[in-house]
């Protein structure tokens, strides 16, 4: 198809784009923009979301990376809200490079710092508008006050461990939950809307000599296992298609081909597949107003194990009805631990954190014991449940200990 009727012809917008539409006009929004987040990985992180919530969250839209498929395209194309006002360039220095520039600027948007700044400046935004995964997820992220109703955080997991081998062998989905993570602390701090954008996707593949192409023919500019760039390019099989934004053409190797040139094997983007090449815009809506579910111990008078099983469930009335759970309502994300009344000295904790959703069903989380804490038979204790992203109590119990914790245990 793109042969034959170009890259057009899918009828997909730049991830920009649509972002532009996704924003809410008078209301604040948060976008968590990922490097390297495959269409397949954004539809999993919706369903996490998703999973229990009294009304759907997510939608997840199909749009295109820039071609060639790379960070130093994808990021103004997946930011920007016109694709038209973009003006893309090589650079005649060597080695040579990807220049993208705004019609509003001549800040190089292909370096990350000078994207933040852009994003900056285009929206009236504070300085506060820009930070990470890990900062949120270390501490609460700024609020709409404080960002300017619009904040920008950045995560490049996927990426970095794919190029490093890792994503291969350990998979998505511990960066999954930490996305998650993300997602909630955005929603609690007061962004009703979170978006998640992305630059490309990518394959994992590992060539056969024959699947291995000489390099196009003609001026090449730029050079990448996946797509050669430049201008009067010819190649007996490879795609001819027009980058966006410029007067260059790139030339693209069929299927999962690579062309003979620089880099280790194995993670590929850049190139036309679809899983390079049709990536997500996914966009979580919550009520205005929404509340966490409110979670409670089922009482319990001892414990008996070394891991101790604890039921919490919604507690709060109104929150289930002949109707169904209320559709402001949200879930939330729990840890249980037992400790010592007066020191607070934790003696068992969940091992993770579990979703209490608003449907009124229980869950159990297992308890594991603290490494080298000792506790007598007898000891008087509390079950408490936390929650996951704040450390709110929200609930507790008493429970007496009717084993004795040993340090060899």
């Amino acid at each position: 198809m793109l042969h034959q009727h170009g890259v057009d012809a899918l009828g997909l917008s730049f991830a920009g784009e649509v972002l532009a539409k996704a924003r809410p006009p008078k209301e604040p929004m948060a976008v968590l923009v990922l490097d390297a987040c495959r269409y397949d990985l954004g539809a999993r992180l919706a369903e996490v979301v998703d999973k229990g919530e009294p009304a759907r969250r997510a939608e997840v839209l199909a749009v295109r990376s820039p071609l060639p498929s790379i960070t130093a395209l994808g990021m103004p194309f997946a930011l920007a809200d016109e694709a038209n006002t973009l003006c893309v360039e090589i650079t005649e220095e060597a080695p040579a490079r990807w220049r993208v520039t705004a019609r509003d600027g001549t800040q190089d948007l292909t370096a990350a710092e000078a994207r933040r700044e852009w994003l900056r400046r285009r929206f009236k935004l504070k300085p506060a508008s820009t930070t990470d995964v890990k900062s949120v997820l270390d501490s609460p992220p700024p609020g709409p006050k404080e960002s300017g109703r619009l904040l920008f955080v950045f995560g490049d997991e996927f990426d970095t461990q794919g190029h490093e081998g890792e994503l291969k062998f350990t998979g998505a989905e511990e960066h999954i939950e930490r996305y998650f993570r993300v997602v909630r602390r955005l929603r609690d701090a007061g962004y009703a809307t979170v978006s998640v954008v992305t630059d490309h996707g990518f394959i994992h593949w590992e060539p056969e000599k024959d699947e291995v192409d000489a390099l196009p023919a003609g001026e090449v500019l730029w050079k990448s296992r996946r797509a050669v760039a430049g201008r009067g390019l010819k190649h007996p099989t490879a795609l001819a298609i027009p980058i966006k934004g410029s007067d260059l053409e790139c030339r693209i190797p069929r299927s999962v081909n690579a062309f003979r040139t620089y880099g280790g094997l194995g993670y590929f983007h850049g190139g036309a597949t679809l899983q390079e090449l049709i990536i997500p815009v996914v966009v979580f809506r919550w009520p205005k107003k929404a509340e966490k579910v409110a979670v409670v111990v089922t009482p319990l008078a001892e414990i008996t194990s070394v891991k101790p099983r604890i039921e919490v469930r919604p507690g709060g009335a109104g929150q289930v009805s002949m109707f169904g759970a209320d559709v402001k309502m949200v879930g939330r994300q729990v840890v249980v631990k037992v400790v010592e009344p007066g020191s607070g000295r934790r003696l068992f904790r969940s091992a993770q954190s579990s979703k209490v959703n608003p449907d009124g069903a229980p869950i159990t989380l297992t308890l594991e014991r603290e490494g080298g804490e000792t506790c007598s038979r007898g000891a008087h204790l509390q079950v408490e449940a936390r929650d996951a992203d704040n450390d709110e109590l929200l609930d507790r119990c008493d429970v007496e200990l009717k084993i004795d914790l040993e340090e060899w245990d």
